[in-house]
């Protein structure tokens, strides 16, 4: 397989992004393998055959290497990754919708904060005495 030679000044985003590519599949396919919606299944179906099924042979491997795309395919990415895929997938397998959800930042409670009356707004007629207008008029509805 064709692995290119990547720049120290790119390799660190090179591989992130293909790290990335993996993790979106992997996470197609848990999120959606369940999912009511067709189209969400196909998606998850798309991904789990990228993942676990494509390789040397399989229909969409040889349309990915006529195209000059075997560098993206999960096999690619892994030698490139120096990953085994192996261990990839099996990692993958134990994900669950619920550990996915969980993997971004921890949700929290928001609580409002408590009043401040020194630095909260004084009164709503004007500021000072509750009976004065701006330039020290009385308010006066009559």
């Amino acid at each position: 397989m064709y692995t290119p030679d990547f720049s120290a000044a790119n390799d660190v985003n090179v591989r992130a992004l293909l790290l990335e590519i993996i993790r979106r599949a992997a996470y197609d396919w848990v999120i959606y393998r369940n999912n009511r919606k067709l189209d969400k299944r196909k998606i998850a179906l798309d991904a789990h055959i990228w993942l676990f099924k494509e390789k040397p042979g399989h229909p969409d491997w040889v349309e990915r290497k006529r195209g000059g795309w075997a560098l993206f395919s999960f096999l690619g990415i892994c030698e490139v990754l120096d990953f085994e895929p192996e261990v990839v997938r099996d990692r993958i397998r134990k994900l669950t919708p619920y550990r996915i959800q969980a993997m971004g930042r921890p949700p929290t409670r928001r609580k409002l904060p408590r009043p401040q009356p020194e630095l909260d707004y004084v009164d709503a007629v004007g500021v000072g005495d509750p009976g004065t207008l701006f330039g020290g008029e009385l308010l006066s509805f009559e």
